[in-house]
């Protein structure tokens, strides 16, 4: 590049694409960041069985094991979040789960 010619705004953006960002932290945020993350019943078996909703599987057994072993959170819409465990999924609002 020609030492008295400047740099537009544009040839600096271009510069920016296509150059490799090698060794640099990647701005991007994950869509949502809670998707996989281990979680585990706030409430006991007795009381989450009323509070989930069945995606696929045995209500009863699936609340059972969740209570147990915990789970994972595999989409989130709105207040509400749907856990798999190994019997199925179900969801669940959100203020019953926490982190394990």
């Amino acid at each position: 590049m020609n030492e008295n010619k400047k740099l537009s705004l544009d040839d600096f953006k271009k510069w920016v694409e296509y150059s490799p960002m090698v060794g640099c932290p990647s701005l991007e945020r994950p869509k949502n960041p809670l998707l996989g993350i281990k979680v585990e019943s706030k409430l006991p078996a007795s009381r989450l069985i009323t509070k989930v909703e069945e995606k696929d599987g045995d209500k009863e057994v699936m609340v059972q094991e969740f209570c147990e072993k915990g789970g994972h959170i595999l989409e989130s819409e709105d207040k509400r979040f749907c856990i798999q465990v190994s019997s199925g999924s179900f969801y669940v609002h959100r203020a019953y789960v926490s982190r394990a």
